[in-house]
C-alpha cells in the first residue's frame, strides 16, 4: 500500500475556474441520475450506465453511492466505484483519494486515472463532452474514488458539528468506510488491495493503510461469523446476533445486541481460541525441582576451563 503523486493531474485546489465549474456541474447531474432527491440511508448506491455528455452506454461498470461513517453527526461518504475492464473476480481493489483536501473523488474519475476524460474543445455553450480514456488503471484494477473528508463533492454531515475533522479522524472514517462497503461488496475481501492518493492525500493514505494494517492483525468483528460457521453456535443465535448489532460484533450499540453477544461469548469461551477441537482444560506441570549438586559440579568444571 502507498500514496501516487502526479504532479501534473488532480491538483484540484489550483483548477482553474471554468474547469471547476464544469467538474461541479457535471457532479451535480451525476447526482440527479444515480440518486433520488432525498436524504440516502447508511448504505446506498446505483449503477449508472449513461452519463451527460458521453455518447451511448458506458463501457465499464459504474457504482456510485454513500456509505454512512458516523452515526452520532449522520456522516455520509460518497463513491463512485469502477470495476476492472479485465478481469473483476481476481484483479485488484483500489482505494484511491484525491487531494485538495476536500476535492471530489470525481476529479479522479476523470482527470487523474479515471476511466474518464474531458473532451477538450472550444467552449460553445453546451454540456462539456466526455470521452472514453483507454489508457485508465481501471483497465487493470478495481477502483473506488471517494469524496473525503466529509464535505468533498457529495460527502456530507446532518449535524454541522461533523464537519469538524482533521487528517486522522477523517482517516479513521474512511476505515470504517471500507469495512462497510466491504461488507456490502464482499466478492472483494479476497483480493489484493491497495490505497493511493495524489496531492494532499499523501499524508492521509500512510495513516489510513497503517490503521487498515493494524485491524487486519485479528479481526474480533470476524469471531461470531466463524463461530457459525464452525458450529459454536446456533443458526438462531447468528440471526439475532445479525438482526441487532447489525455488523458489528464488537461494540453493541443496544441492549438486545449486547445481550445476544454474551451468551455468544459464553459459548466461545468454552472452546480453545488456537483449536477448536481441543478440550480446553488447564493442563497440570508437575512443579520443577533444582538439582544443586548437578549446578555445582557444572560450576567446578567450568572453574577449572578458566584457570
Amino acid at each position: 500500500m502507498g500514496s501516487h503523486h502526479r504532479p501534473t493531474a488532480g491538483q484540484c485546489s489550483l483548477v482553474q475556474p471554468p474547469r471547476l465549474i464544469t467538474c461541479l456541474l457535471l457532479l451535480l447531474l451525476l447526482l440527479l441520475l444515480s440518486s433520488p432527491l432525498t436524504l440516502p440511508c447508511s448504505a446506498s448506491s446505483a449503477v449508472i450506465t449513461h452519463l451527460p455528455g458521453f455518447h451511448g452506454r458506458l463501457p465499464f461498470y459504474l457504482e456510485t453511492g454513500y456509505i454512512g461513517v458516523e452515526e452520532k453527526t449522520g456522516t455520509e461518504l460518497f463513491y463512485y466505484f469502477v470495476e476492472s475492464e479485465r478481469n473483476p473476480d481476481t484483479d485488484p481493489l483500489v482505494l484511491w483519494l484525491v487531494g485538495g483536501p476536500r476535492c471530489s473523488g470525481f476529479c479522479g474519475v476523470v482527470y487523474e486515472e479515471g476511466p474518464l476524460n474531458f473532451l477538450l474543445e472550444t467552449y460553445n455553450g453546451s454540456s462539456p463532452r466526455l470521452v472514453y480514456n483507454q489508457y485508465s488503471w481501471t483497465q487493470m484494477a478495481s477502483i473506488i474514488f471517494l469524496d473525503s473528508p466529509v464535505g468533498s463533492g457529495f460527502s456530507y454531515a446532518r449535524d454541522p458539528n461533523g464537519y469538524d475533522v482533521g487528517d486522522i479522524s477523517s482517516s479513521l472514517q474512511v476505515v470504517t468506510f471500507m469495512k462497510e462497503w466491504l461488507n456490502d461488496h464482499p466478492r472483494y475481501c479476497s483480493h489484493n488491495f491497495y490505497v493511493g492518493g495524489a496531492s494532499y492525500a499523501g499524508k492521509v493514505v500512510p495513516v489510513i493503510t497503517q490503521y487498515i494494517s493494524e485491524g487486519s492483525k485479528f479481526d474480533k468483528n470476524f469471531h461470531v461469523p466463524y463461530s457459525h460457521g464452525v458450529g459454536i453456535i446456533s443458526d438462531q443465535l447468528y440471526e439475532a446476533a445479525v438482526t441487532h448489532c447489525k455488523g458489528d460484533f464488537v461494540n453493541p450499540t443496544n441492549q438486545l445486541c449486547a445481550n445476544v453477544l454474551s451468551t455468544i461469548h459464553k459459548l466461545m469461551s468454552e472452546v480453545s481460541d488456537g483449536n477448536i477441537l481441543e478440550d480446553k482444560c488447564v493442563k497440570a506441570a508437575p512443579k520443577p525441582t533444582i538439582d544443586v549438586s548437578a549446578s555445582r559440579a557444572l560450576l567446578e568444571e567450568y572453574n577449572k576451563l578458566h584457570r
